[in-house]
């Protein structure tokens, strides 16, 4: 796919796995992605890793969008480094800091962010392809994953995380003070909004609060990203 930027073989890899899946949860969908020539070279397993990657596959099987390969083969071991760096993506979009990361799966900032780049773009290939096969039913799961990984942000946290100002801390510190959601940022004073996010951008969000655009949004319920 010339105009997508990505290899023949991976445009294959998605629109086979994305054409015979059911649903599309998001550590799947990583999965599936992370298993392509752009997101060459995987995370490596250390042997103390091997058991709980191993448990995790048994427990998620099912769920998942590619098939398990023989344990004796070197495609097992490709797909445990695969599951790996999937898992790294979702602790960074499960919130979990640069440097948590780096001690829980050996993984540099730098590095982070990298991969963190590639699988944006890898997103957006695997929407479009959806598109294009008239998927429309995956658009939604794969926007929404896109949106998580771009920002490190759990799911509760997409309508909060689309305002302008409004990065992963911002939206965490608007959760923690029962404002979750647009309607709720309507509905808060102004003095509770710039006492949590400053008064600056405790304006900035009122003034998108009225921009109409959003307002469409709200009324057609697209603000969850929904069809």
């Amino acid at each position: 796919m010339s105009e997508l930027y990505i290899d023949p073989l991976t445009a294959n890899h998605i629109i086979r796995h994305i054409k015979k899946a059911k649903k599309i949860d998001f550590l799947p969908l990583l999965h599936m992605l992370c298993n392509t020539v752009e997101m060459k070279p995987l995370a490596n397993v250390k042997k103390a890793e091997s058991e709980d990657i191993e448990s995790f596959i048994a427990s998620e099987e099912r769920s998942l969008l590619m098939d398990v390969p023989n344990s004796y083969t070197w495609e097992y071991e490709e797909f445990l480094r695969s599951i790996k760096t999937a898992l790294i993506f979702d602790d960074w979009a499960e919130e979990l800091g640069e440097d948590n990361i780096m001690e829980k799966r050996g993984v540099s900032p730098g590095e982070l962010r990298g991969r963190l780049e590639r699988m944006d773009w890898m997103l957006y290939a695997a929407q479009e392809l959806a598109l294009l096969l008239g998927l429309k039913e995956f658009l939604t799961p794969i926007k929404k994953a896109r949106i998580r990984v771009k920002n490190g942000v759990r799911e509760e946290l997409l309508p909060l995380i689309r305002l302008k100002g409004v990065g992963r801390a911002r939206a965490r510190k608007l959760w923690g003070s029962n404002i979750r959601s647009i309607a709720d940022l309507r509905k808060a004073p102004q003095p509770v909004l710039e006492r949590i996010l400053g008064e600056k951008i405790a304006a900035e969000v009122r003034q998108q609060l009225g921009s109409p655009e959003l307002e469409k949004e709200e009324g057609q319920g697209t603000l969850d990203f929904g069809e």
